[in-house]
């Protein structure tokens, strides 16, 4: 490639070309001579156009991306220019160069400037990169078409670039692969620092950032700065990728910022190198080498949509939205059988793919979702499978969770369950930890250890949540009917050892929830478990025996919710001689959760209620508790992926149980069937008397 090829010039035209310009593609530019006259010490811009960049402007981009002093020239910058929302408009290309010795192309400028220092002279060409991106063009085309316009004399509008019909070439073998590298680590964020290339000329190293460039997405060519050469002693360099003789030593920039550091690539290193540290970059980099190889450039040069190379959510989303690639759904397809078979490559490259997808996409779609979910349960992918190492086990999971089942709710930990048949082994746990969870539940499900304290506090420590938070979770799934039978022990003894560690005043809480009534009976189908825990509960609120006034404050809250289990609970904290106090005050709550006043009998037969003991036609006849015709509506409209209510041992149907307790129990029965057997035997005796036998 020629950049210095003479062609003469006539206002802005190269002459003999007009025939040529009219099969050629061109793109007009705005234009500025920057430099010394003769007489001065001081560089500035000399001429420019007159469209919408100023001479200000023009100064402002030559400054900012000026690559310092340059022992040798020409030398290639390329940078830009945003609009006045600070989005990409304009694409700036400098030829830093001497004054050419021929008069006729030296547009009347001087070797020297007063102090008999040599001038080095800036030709700057601004093109809109809405029209660069329309032609595709490379940035050898760009400066060889601006390397041969001589500019006007003074002020005019744009000047024409005409490009070539053959777009230059690209590295290929090596050199290629180099770029290729250095394409990766532009994504990174931090500058790339070429060394090692002094014997390279000006045009060969512009074909490398080209070729570079090339394996990127063409809209990153809106934000890019590069060089071809910078002065490696210079801390404000604002280049993304440009060549030195050494890189640039650690150190502070001009308003005293610490220096981010560059990465720094050897021109002679050819060899295939894997960027290590996760992220895009390395996403992008497995890209490259697994499904687009040779063909990359090609289909990236039409990806044309503006990006920058930071923040990183940008080139996480361009990342996902790369071209050539198969879809989610596809890879999760063909991810079962390589799965089955074990065949690690294909895991590893399928794993990557959908790495791609994730980084790509911040939310996934509700429905997608669901369907994603549908996929990894038919394939079985979150099964246990010890024939994979560690590494990739822990990034197939991670994968899947934060494509199919983030963010960690209680729903999607239960639809995990149902993927896997079951509760998740050790390694799916710990992707689970990994992952983050915006839930509760979830958070204990994946780190409950029963003997130990330590996960309770990095709870604490990572999320501090207020001691009732965890209550308040429990009572929520609780009333919603869609906690599973096998969590609710689990949820239920970390809430209270979390409040117990935490809460300044447990039982004030505790009291407030009514003691956890409703959902231990919710919880535990059985009787004396009920009674069990709820005497644990009851612990943490009153210290030793029960005493009247503690039982008025049980009985006595607004919302209590008197269950038998929290009677018999009651009465094993409470002396024998009040347990008659126990059963009124009881009995009393009963009527009040009925909505009855306390002395009102109920309607019905006299000798049925007396015979009938109170807590049978608590159970019998009452209304379902507070919140059960709730639960039942919420039945039918429960989240995927949850138990259906009756299959829960739920609320309502044992809430409307009766008792297990022997009917002879119950004094009042005893004494009405004692009664009758007497006034049946006094019957007998008196029949016997009047009616003697033999007469």
């Amino acid at each position: 490639m020629a950049l210095d090829g003479a062609i003469h010039h006539d206002n802005g035209r190269p002459r003999g070309l007009d025939q040529q310009a009219s099969r050629q593609p061109v793109i007009t530019a705005q234009w500025a001579l920057w430099g010394k006259e003769a007489d001065e010490t001081g560089a500035h811009v000399l001429s420019c156009s007159n469209g919408p960049l100023r001479a200000k402007d023009f100064a402002e981009i030559i400054t900012r991306y000026s690559p310092g002093d340059l022992d040798t020239l020409p030398q290639y910058t390329i940078s830009w220019i945003p609009d006045a929302n600070r989005d990409p408009e304009y694409v700036a290309l400098g030829i830093h160069e001497l004054a050419p010795t021929d008069p006729a192309r030296a547009d009347r400028r001087s070797q020297r400037d007063a102090a008999g220092r040599v001038i080095a002279f800036v030709r700057l060409f601004c093109v809109r990169y809405a029209d660069l991106a329309r032609m595709s063009a490379g940035y050898q085309d760009l400066f060889q078409a601006a390397d041969q316009v001589q500019l006007p004399p003074s002020a005019a509008g744009r000047v024409p670039l005409i490009l070539s019909t053959e777009p230059a070439p690209i590295l290929k073998g090596p050199r290629g692969r180099l770029a290729a590298r250095v394409a990766v680590l532009l994504l990174t964020g931090h500058p790339v620092c070429v060394v090692s290339a002094d014997d390279a000329s000006a045009a060969e190293r512009l074909r490398f950032i080209d070729t570079a460039m090339a394996w990127l997405p063409y809209g990153l060519r809106a934000t890019l700065s590069a060089g071809t050469w910078a002065d490696s002693a210079s801390q404000d360099l604002k280049l993304r990728l440009f060549f030195a003789g050494v890189p640039r030593s650690p150190g502070l920039l001009a308003d005293g910022r610490g220096s981010s550091g560059d990465w720094v690539v050897d021109w002679s290193d050819a060899k295939d190198r894997s960027i290590s540290g996760g992220g895009a970059p390395q996403l992008y980099q497995g890209w490259l080498k697994e499904d687009a190889g040779d063909r990359a450039p090609a289909v990236l040069n039409a990806v044309t949509r503006p990006e920058r190379f930071s923040p990183s959510s940008a080139v996480d989303l361009m990342i996902g939205t790369l071209p050539g690639d198969k879809g989610i759904a596809e890879t999760l397809y063909e991810l079962a059988p390589s799965l089955i078979a074990a065949d690690r490559p294909a895991i590893g490259t399928a794993v990557r793919r959908l790495q791609r997808y994730v980084a790509g996409e911040p939310e996934i779609a509700p429905a997608d979702a669901e369907k994603y979910r549908q996929l990894i349960r038919d394939g079985h992918l979150l099964a246990a499978d010890n024939r994979l190492y560690s590494q990739l086990r822990g990034e197939l999971y991670d994968t899947l969770i934060r494509l199919a089942f983030f963010p960690l709710s209680y729903r999607n930990y239960c639809a995990i369950e149902d993927c896997i048949g079951g509760p998740p082994d050790a390694p799916l746990r710990t992707a689970l930890g990994r992952c983050g969870s915006v839930d509760i539940l979830p958070w204990f499900l994946v780190h409950y250890a029963p003997r130990s304290d330590k996960w309770l506090v990095e709870f604490h420590d990572a999320n501090h949540v207020r001691t009732r938070e965890p209550l308040e979770a429990l009572a929520g799934v609780v009333a919603a009917g869609i906690l599973r039978e096998q969590h609710g022990p689990i949820v239920l003894d970390s809430a209270l050892r979390y409040l117990e560690n935490y809460s300044e005043d447990p039982g004030a809480v505790l009291a407030y929830y009514s003691f956890l009534t409703v959902e231990h009976e919710y919880i535990y189908p059985d009787h004396q478990v009920q009674v069990k825990q709820l005497s644990r509960v009851l612990s943490r609120c009153f210290a030793g025996k029960l005493s009247k006034s503690d039982v008025d404050r049980i009985y006595g809250l607004p919302g209590c919710r008197p269950t038998r289990a929290l009677e018999d609970a009651v009465n094993a904290m409470t002396d024998g001689k009040f347990r008659g106090y126990v059963r009124h005050r009881a009995h009393a709550a009963v009527r009040r959760s009925q909505g009855l006043p306390p002395d009102q009998i109920p309607a019905g037969n006299t000798w049925t209620r007396w015979l009938r003991p109170w807590h049978w036609r608590r159970n019998r006849d009452r209304p379902p508790a507070p919140g059960s015709s709730q639960l039942l509506a919420a039945t039918a409209s429960a989240e995927p992926g949850t138990i259906p209510y009756e299959q829960s041992k739920g609320l309502i149907r044992r809430n409307r149980s009766l008792s297990s307790d022997s009917v002879w129990a119950h004094p009042k029965l005893a004494i009405a069937v004692l009664v009758l057997l007497v006034l049946f035997l006094v019957a007998l005796f008196l029949y016997v008397v009047s009616h003697p036998i033999g007469a």
